[in-house]
């Protein structure tokens, strides 16, 4: 895979003005920063048209940190839910006082020294995945390594049986197939909405059960230490596939994306073969370069302006935080990948109360599994089967990653 200059393909409308539309789009897909330089330039705060719900898409750094830091004005509490009703999943989708409530209960599980006291398990998970695919000279990234790693990792951490690992992978990648492309669409697509139900509906059933049997028989995960706290079934249910997906799906992408970049830059692939004490700088880079996740919704509480955009009271916001750190008004040479930068700057992680809460963790995992695999390997190259995109305007990942290599 080599570095290529793409020129986005962003058609006029009618008026004359930029017509950003996503959805659908593989050269987006696969490659979303050519866009996303543009849109910063061109239209940083852009009002989409014909969508479903109202929507207005935000590229620049500073209208991405006003989104995330402003939960008043742009709440996570979606409006279009019917009043009272459950949102699965809903530590991402609630506001200060109720978000803090639960992010104090959970928190402690996610700070230095729980992180630390994973690592044996994480790097045991490491080395048992690089055992099953040792002396393979074809691989594809995202199942084979990533996508493997992450979901014995989350489960584990989840009290989360073996033989459950690839049905629980199977239908996280279900949902991240589809996340958030619902706020996009411009016609109503019985076929997806029913897709989606369906994904969630099985998640659900399955947490469900899963969290009943651990309340009854706790053991020493993560979810049997959280039944013994303030949390509620239900709440303990929610978070579980909260973390489950997100662990599982984002940390699976940013493995890939780091892969996928070293791929286009030799020189450091070279390096990182030769030194994995260096992957911990490579990750940070990374994930300010190409992060695991491309944006996410908020909801506009008030009227109010964006860089000269009026947003109405219960337009969605889309937060393209991928964008925000290549803003070329936060980092110097902010498109490129330099290793050795002075001053490292992003929001890869969102910013404000809903800072993702296991960013440390993803770091971790990150760097075990990379460590397990270029130590073992000699050398690194792209396949000729190409890379395929996945379909989501939430995670900025790829569907496969197919590499060739030699091992030692």
């Amino acid at each position: 895979m080599t570095e290529q200059t793409i020129e986005p393909t962003l058609h006029s409308n009618q008026t004359g003005t930029l017509n950003f539309e996503p959805l659908g789009n593989r050269e987006f897909l696969l490659d979303p920063y050519p866009y996303f330089e543009k849109m910063r330039k061109e239209a940083p705060v852009y009002r989409h048209e014909g969508t479903l719900i109202p929507l207005v898409s935000v590229f620049s750094h500073e209208s991405v940190k006003r989104v995330y830091e402003d939960w008043e004005n742009f709440s996570s509490v979606n409006p279009h839910m019917k009043q009272g009703k459950r949102v699965f999943g809903s530590l991402l989708k609630m506001d200060p006082p109720q978000h803090s409530r639960l992010r104090e209960i959970i928190g402690p599980m996610f700070l230095p020294g729980f992180i630390r006291q994973q690592e044996p398990m994480v790097r045991a998970e490491a080395k048992r995945v690089i055992s099953q695919i040792k002396n393979q000279t074809h691989l594809e990234v995202v199942e084979d390594l990533a996508g493997v790693m992450t979901v014995g990792v989350i489960c584990n951490l989840t009290g989360i049986p073996s033989q459950d690992h690839q049905l629980i992978r199977d239908w996280t990648l279900d949902g991240a197939k589809i996340e958030g492309n619902i706020y996009f669409s411009k016609t109503y697509d019985d076929k997806a909405i029913g897709k989606m139900a369906a994904v969630g509906g099985r998640l659900m059933g399955y947490y469900e059960n899963h969290v009943d049997s651990l309340i009854k028989q706790p053991g020493d995960d993560l979810i049997s230490k959280l039944s013994q706290s303030d949390l509620t079934r239900i709440e303990l249910i929610d978070f579980t596939q909260l973390l489950v997906g997100a662990g599982n799906e984002t940390t699976a992408g940013l493995i890939t994306n780091v892969i996928r970049v070293l791929l286009q830059h030799p020189d450091v692939l070279e390096q990182v073969i030769a030194d994995q004490s260096i992957l911990p700088t490579v990750i940070e880079e990374l994930v300010r370069f190409w992060p695991p996740v491309r944006g996410g919704y908020r909801h506009a509480v008030n009227e109010l302006e964006l860089e000269g955009v009026k947003i109405n009271p219960g337009d969605t916001v889309w937060v393209w935080g991928a964008s925000a750190s290549r803003d070329e008004n936060l980092n110097e040479d902010a498109d490129k990948f330099i290793l050795d930068r002075k001053r490292r700057q992003h929001i890869a992680f969102a910013k404000g109360v809903h800072t993702c809460i296991g960013n440390a963790l993803a770091r971790m995992e990150t760097r075990c599994i990379l460590e397990e695999f270029f130590s073992s390997i000699k050398s690194l190259k792209t396949s000729e089967t190409p890379a395929e995109p996945l379909s989501s305007m939430t995670i900025n990942g790829l569907a496969s990653l197919p590499v060739c290599v030699e091992w030692k």
